[in-house]
């Protein structure tokens, strides 16, 4: 090999592992660093103002022992049982009915992925006049229950309201797979006599495992993520207080980090085994809620709980009432320029990194794609304690800086864009090269433009994921001037609990939902062929 070929290959493997820099800093300090000091923080007796206390496995012992600790697992096994095992069987069903290139279908994939794209604060506001013992619910089913004042129905509340919002997902999801499922292996297998059932046994259930597998840890993380709806609909209580939520209150209400850490840690080794278990396991809704909501949202205050879903008179002006009563247009404003920033940086970043760990072989790279993987199962609420630690003594706290540089990056967009990437023939990049392209020209002008799809399937989900955000700037952004939608709006359903405070609410909600909806409905095309592009998991 000549001194030439060598020097052009060195020089593109410190091409290719500077290309993973900018990933690689934010996950070190946002989230390597954290979920490091998680541990060791789980050990002490600390506050966050003082200086930690060294208490060994007290932290541990103490939560062994404590009732309410239990209760807050109880709960979380229920809401994780019965909202996510129906909305993935249901999800399927509905992904198999829907499989298909009939004209309408994608109109129909919209009216199913609506209440994903809505923000989970904002559907919370909205089930809550839903559920109230003279709402829509009862009358339609003749009942009077008291869904989210009642130990025996709140958890059945919050379990309502979730599978309609959680399907939708997980159907774009199965369909996704299906995409990728030849039509000429099903048909051959009705040629050879298998009905419906031996069909989908035989050919697309193997087939579909792939996805499967990304469903149902997905299924797992977002339900031991929960937090929004039990705050919103019950406020925890009503045996709904999940373990997100008690470690919410004991980090930030009684000041007890260490204690937090420590369920923290716990539940990050909860994740590890299922997630693991998971995957080698899979190993080679109506949509009326929200018509209700915007009719809510017209009437005049004193036909709200009435039995007649039409308005007598369309009031408009309820559509004001935000803005006049609390600085929404502020709260707006934040959470656009939030989400939009932190979905461009983690376009640009996971690109990067994508291109990087696909296109380029240098030493250490498996290892730091292990450590990004790995990082997947670490959902943000396993490591906040730390990361809001660290983000306070960086002055970060009510400012911008904190509400979007950690979210600067995600190992799902990583994996996403290298799966995709990893797709492009060798040869195209090798001719491009050939031609005298350097690295950072053939990413810009052959790489990306061919990614796209997957692209527009990152932003969608990055930006969705950020709107609908509420724990973290509830904890870093809790001033007017930093506050998102999320966080006003929970805000706004406290200040107006009666009957005369509820067009104001819907109309709020309303107006929180538009963006991701319109978005979803730009990019639904490109979101599915995004997410299709990568589904092979290697």
């Amino acid at each position: 090999m000549s001194t030439l070929t060598i020097r052009a290959s060195t020089h593109r493997k410190i091409v290719g592992a500077a290309l993973a820099v900018p990933a690689l800093v934010l996950f070190g300090l946002f989230a390597v660093y954290p979920m490091v000091r998680v541990f060791y923080i789980s050990l002490f007796d600390y506050d966050l103002t003082s200086a930690p206390r060294w208490v060994g496995f007290a932290n541990y012992q103490f939560l062994w022992h404590s009732q309410q600790f239990h209760l807050s697992l109880d709960a979380t096994g229920f809401y994780l049982l019965f909202t996510y095992v129906p909305a993935v069987i249901l999800a399927l069903l509905l992904a198999l009915g829907l499989d298909t290139k009939l004209p309408g279908s994608g109109f129909i994939r919209l009216l199913y992925f609506a209440p994903v794209a809505m923000s989970w604060v904002a559907i919370s506001v909205i089930w809550r006049l839903v559920l109230q013992p003279d709402g829509v619910l009862n009358r339609v089913l003749g009942l009077h229950t008291t869904w989210l004042t009642s130990t025996k129905s709140a958890e059945w509340a919050v379990v309502i309201a979730s599978v309609w919002k959680e399907t939708g997902l997980f159907l774009i999801l199965f369909l996704a797979g299906l995409s990728k499922i030849p039509k000429d292996l099903r048909e051959a297998a009705a040629l050879d006599g298998a009905g419906a059932f031996r069909s989908f046994r035989y050919v697309t259930l193997p087939l579909l495992k792939p996805m499967s597998a990304v469903v149902c840890v997905m299924a797992v993380i977002r339900g031991c993520q929960s937090f929004s709806p039990q705050v919103v609909l019950t406020g925890g209580s009503f045996k709904t207080e999940v373990v997100n939520l008690y470690v919410y209150k004991t980090a930030f209400e009684d000041a007890r980090m260490g204690r937090a850490s420590a369920v923290a840690v716990l539940l990050f080794f909860v994740l590890l085994m299922v997630t693991m278990l998971q995957l080698r396991l899979f190993r080679p809704g109506d949509r009326s809620v929200f018509v209700y909501a915007l009719l809510s949202a017209l009437k005049p205050a004193n036909e709200v709980l009435s039995t007649h879903w039409w308005p007598s008179r369309f009031v408009w002006s309820n559509f004001k009432l935000p803005f006049s009563q609390v600085p929404f247009a502020r709260y707006y404003l934040n959470s656009v320029v939030v989400g939009a920033v932190v979905t461009a940086l983690n376009v640009i970043t996971c690109t990067l990194a994508g291109y990087s760990f696909s296109k380029f072989s240098y030493r250490g790279r498996s290892l730091l794609f292990l450590i990004v993987m790995a990082t997947m199962m670490i959902p943000l609420e396993v490591i906040y304690v730390p990361l809001y630690a660290l983000v306070f003594k960086l002055h970060w706290v009510n400012s911008f800086t904190g509400l979007i540089v950690p979210a600067g990056t995600s190992a799902f967009g990583i994996l996403l864009m290298r799966q995709s990437i990893d797709g492009l023939p060798d040869e195209i990049l090798d001719a491009a090269r050939l031609d005298g392209a350097g690295e950072t020209r053939i990413l810009w002008r052959i790489v990306a433009p061919m990614m796209t799809a997957p692209m527009s399937a990152l932003a969608l989900v990055v930006f969705m994921t950020t709107w609908d955000s509420h724990l973290w700037p509830l904890l870093v952004g809790n001033d007017d001037a930093h506050k998102t939608l999320p966080v006003g709006l929970a805000a706004m359903q406290a200040d107006n609990a009666g009957a005369t405070g509820i067009p104001m609410l819907m109309a709020a909600a309303v107006m929180a939902v538009l963006p991701t909806l319109l978005l979803f409905g730009l990019l639904q095309k490109r979101f599915v062929e995004g997410i299709t592009m990568s589904a092979d998991i290697k």
